[in-house]
């Protein structure tokens, strides 16, 4: 991509001249994260090749490159990018919501996955999915209740660890790790007893799935209800 296009495609767009600082700033990012320069996909109008700024800045990072030239930099580092799969680390340290490819060995598995019905009409009447998601999944959750979600009686029975997904709607908008459940010898505003809290790290929300979906995944699955239910894991 070209540095004009790709400051076209910002909103609001930005100069192409003001392109290469911002590209510099995801590289530095990509070295802390241990990934590849991205940077080295926005490519001079009429050269194909990364801009001299992308050399200067790699060679600061690894000294050692400096007896390359700078067409061998770039195109080792394209072949970085077409073959790393930890794009991910990107994508989660800036909040991105978007499907990449992520570790699926055992361990990386959460001990059991549940599905938390969101009391639509109480807690939010005549809020639509998109609000829910951005005022509430990924802000009052995160920054008012740190982590908290009050339940007014009976808590599910999960434990430290387990991936929750959050069900408004009948459609699945969001999920987060569930860090402990909180029980209260006296409500909480008068009508919670208890609350799960979550890692706020782990909050995530993305286009809703439906119950087809997840069917396809689990085909125990035929229908959301207001029950916690929960889904194998090892599907």
């Amino acid at each position: 991509m070209e540095y004009k296009e790709l400051g076209d495609r910002v909103s609001p767009p930005i100069h192409h001249r003001q392109v290469p600082r911002n590209i510099g700033v995801v590289s530095e990012l990509c070295f802390q994260l241990g990934l590849p320069f991205l940077s080295a996909k926005v490519v001079t109008k009429g050269v194909n090749e990364a801009g001299a700024g992308f050399y200067k800045l790699y060679t600061e990072y690894f000294p050692e490159a400096k007896k390359l030239t700078h067409k061998e930099v770039f195109s080792e580092e394209l072949k970085k990018i077409r073959g790393c799969t930890e794009w991910y680390k990107l994508a989660d340290y800036l909040h991105i919501n978007i499907d990449l490819p992520r570790p699926t060995s055992k361990n990386d598995l959460p001990p059991s996955i549940r599905i938390l019905p969101m009391n639509s009409r109480e807690e939010f009447p005549e809020i639509s999915i998109e609000d829910v998601q951005k005022n509430y999944s990924l802000g009052n959750l995160n920054d008012n209740r740190e982590g908290l979600y009050y339940f007014r009686k009976t808590g599910m029975n999960a434990c430290e660890g387990c991936l929750v997904l959050f069900q408004f709607d009948n459609l699945i908008i969001a999920s987060a790790n569930l860090q402990s459940i909180e029980k209260y010898d006296s409500p909480i505003e008068g009508q919670y007893y208890g609350a799960y809290k979550f890692d706020i790290k782990t909050v995530r929300i993305f286009q809703p799935i439906t119950i087809a979906e997840l069917n396809k995944i689990d085909s125990s699955l035929t229908r959301f209800s207001q029950s916690k239910q929960e889904i194998n894991v090892s599907y």
